[in-house]
């Protein structure tokens, strides 16, 4: 296959959790409001028949121009029913440029729970029934805008866009806070994946408007060697890539069936492979593989919960190539791990803007990070399209102000929370964030086996189809009832791991799903 500029043939799993949107835009008026007014009623229809209200706020483009143009800002509520309220919780979402619908089963749910608290959540700027900021009819290359898609956007928007930034959304969160709060209630804030970018940002610029803050998996404000989190992006898939199959080498059925293809531990047997399929000498029927196309594929099943159980099986399928491995294999590739939310539905633009002004940093370029893909194994390749778009596809940076790249400075109790199989947030950048985020009630819980956003992922024993009673919302939970006590940790214990042999209920239900087949060997 001819590679494509570099860019990943499976779904984009930035941050893993960008799930069904329908966008709509509002229309943008001059506002003079210094006090915008809430009105709520039904959510948007994307939002699901979950029980929500939504409310829509006319916010300046640029806070620092409170007069000049306006957008929309939507923000979605579910209220708890408790006599004695204790306060507020704001879920920030990810991408950046992703709906924050994925919180709305949850956000209905916990109300209902602990009703004691009530539970927001916003559409960032440019994203959703948001103000829209996009570009529909123009392809973007890979998973970026360029140059065209800005200059159109320029017509409309003028040197506006560089609104379309986390500072400005940060202060769109404090506007939203400011509104809502319950007279001495508590807030604290509960972001994911780029949300936690965001959520440094906001306590940059607020350095005490809110009790805590969990970050779980962590965009770090700051930078480490010189790169953002996305600059590093491709090698922690990579990194998660070997994690995955050292667990492998820790299982007796899984290291038999690698050594049957190279002889030795799991690690040789994925070099094998793609040794194979660098010198055309996979079976015929998968002739057709290549590297760009196979590290694109286990990069998307390593950041899955249930299919990254299937990665040592790919390679078991591809060595040996029967029938029944190419019917499982084609079955795969034809329903892959894929984004949740429609691409044409999210903001790739607000996407591109971020992540080439501020999420890749100064210390990785467009060669290096071609080199690195072309010798991967697990990647999606998403540092490759940012510098890509940086470089040669012509998209400005914003003018970055004071806050960017660097943590801030804030005594808030912060609860850090991040799964050691996140190739998304890697767990190093969560402990590169726990270094600046030091002082008292600032703490780092590294959760065993747990892939991306483990708010939805940490799933406990008692059943592994439940997203919503997790371990990571029992610790954050805690946190919320007294920001300065020590967690009960004891559900860590109670973490489904991935199984590599192939014989658990979830395994065989992972072969289902991915293969088709009700084995993950045969």
């Amino acid at each position: 296959m001819k590679r494509k500029s570099g860019f990943s043939v499976v779904g984009w799993v930035l941050f893993g959790l960008v799930l069904h949107l329908i966008g709509c835009s509002s229309s943008d008026n001059n506002s003079n409001s210094a006090s915008p007014k809430l009105q709520w009623g039904e959510c948007p229809e994307y939002f699901g028949d979950e029980g929500l209200q939504c409310a829509t706020v006319q916010l300046p483009l640029n806070h620092d121009n409170p007069d000049g143009k306006a957008i929309s800002v939507l923000m979605a509520r579910t209220v708890g029913n408790a006599s004695e309220k204790k306060g507020d919780v704001w879920f920030l979402a990810g991408g950046p440029g992703s709906s924050s619908q994925y919180f709305a089963e949850n956000m209905v749910a916990y109300a209902k729970t602990h009703p004691q608290w009530n539970y927001y959540t916003m559409e960032h700027r440019g994203v959703g029934a948001s103000t829209r900021l996009d570009c529909p009819d123009i392809e973007p290359t890979g998973y970026f805008y360029g140059r065209e898609c800005y200059q159109e956007l320029e017509t409309e928007w003028g040197d506006g866009i560089q609104y379309f930034n986390p500072s400005q959304a940060a202060r769109d969160l404090e506007t939203l806070i400011g509104l809502t709060r319950q007279p001495q209630g508590s807030v604290f804030l509960y972001a994911v994946s780029y949300g936690t970018f965001l959520a440094q940002r906001f306590m940059c610029l607020n350095p005490e408007p809110v009790n805590g803050v969990v970050l779980d998996g962590v965009v770090p404000a700051g930078l480490l060697d010189n790169m953002g989190a996305i600059g590093w992006y491709d090698r922690d898939f990579d990194k998660v890539g070997r994690s995955i199959m050292e667990r492998c080498n820790e299982d007796p059925v899984c290291t038999q069936k690698m050594m049957e293809i190279a002889g030795t531990e799991p690690w040789q047997a994925v070099e094998y492979i793609f040794n194979l399929v660098d010198q055309g000498g996979l079976c015929p029927a998968f002739a057709i593989l290549d590297r760009e196309t196979l590290h694109n594929l286990l990069g998307g099943l390593a950041a899955d919960w249930s299919q990254r159980m299937l990665v040592p099986a790919i390679l078991h399928r591809l060595n040996r190539c029967n029938a029944s491995d190419q019917e499982a294999l084609f079955h795969l590739v034809g329903d892959s791990p894929r984004s949740h939310q429609s691409e044409d539905l999210k903001s790739t633009v607000v996407r591109t803007n971020i992540i080439v002004s501020e999420l890749l940093g100064p210390g990785i370029n467009f060669d290096e990070a071609l080199a690195f893909s072309e010798q991967s194994y697990f990647s999606t390749d998403l540092t490759l399209g940012g510098t890509y778009a940086r470089e040669a596809g012509g998209w400005p940076p914003y003018p970055l102000d004071g806050c960017a790249d660097r943590f801030p400075d804030t005594d808030l109790p912060i609860l850090i929370l991040n799964g050691d199989l996140d190739p998304n947030t890697h767990v190093d950048l969560a402990r590169f964030a726990a270094e600046a985020y030091d002082k008292p009630h600032q703490k780092i819980v590294v959760l065993p086996g747990v892939p991306h956003a483990a708010i939805f992922e940490s799933r406990i024993q008692a059943d592994y189809h439940d997203k919503i009673n997790t371990c990571a919302m029992e610790l954050a939970l805690q946190f919320f009832e007294d920001p300065e006590k020590s967690q009960d940790l004891s559900c860590l214990d109670q973490l489904i791991q991935p199984d590599f042999s192939g014989s658990t209920p979830r395994a065989l239900e992972a072969a289902k799903a991915g293969f088709g087949r009700n084995s993950v060997w045969d």
